[in-house]
């Protein structure tokens, strides 16, 4: 339970980031913790007032952190190639993390913007993927250095 609650705290951190970093950019010099010009942004404004909107956004963002820790589990499977392992893990990544950007109103619900929204998630993907393949590399390749001593 413990790494769960972690996994959601880290979530509403790295949400309540870039929310500020992005209502900087586009709020126009006011906080919203979704985008007004998506559907959902759109919809939270309209019907709910603004601590349950930034009470729902927070909700998303932990969920979205509980996903990707629970998701990062498919990596301690031993007996699967990094391959099945990588591929099982971007699948259940993308599928979860697709309707809760859409509930998070991380942008507009159109095909233009799914799209756009795929092709950084695989490039996001990518280069941490790439990163952590190295850095680990780096590390077994330490180890295996010091075994030989």
């Amino acid at each position: 339970m413990k790494p769960l609650m972690n996994d959601f705290c880290i979530g509403v951190v790295i949400g309540t980031i870039l929310s500020v970093i992005f209502s900087s950019i586009f709020g126009q010099g006011h906080y919203s913790p979704v985008s007004p010009v998506s559907l959902m942004g759109h919809l939270y404004e309209t019907h709910l007032s603004e601590p349950m909107i930034m009470l729902i956004a927070v909700v998303i963002w932990g969920l979205i952190g509980v996903l990707f820790g629970l998701a990062s589990m498919i990596y301690d499977a031993s007996d699967w190639s990094l391959l099945k392992k990588t591929v099982l893990h971007i699948v259940i990544c993308y599928i979860g993390f697709l309707p809760l950007a859409i509930l998070a109103g991380w942008f507009p619900l159109t095909l233009a913007d799914i799209l756009f929204f795929t092709g950084i998630f695989i490039i996001v993907y990518t280069i941490i993927w790439t990163v952590n393949y190295f850095k680990n590399k780096a590390l077994v390749d330490l180890i295996n250095k010091e075994l030989k001593q």
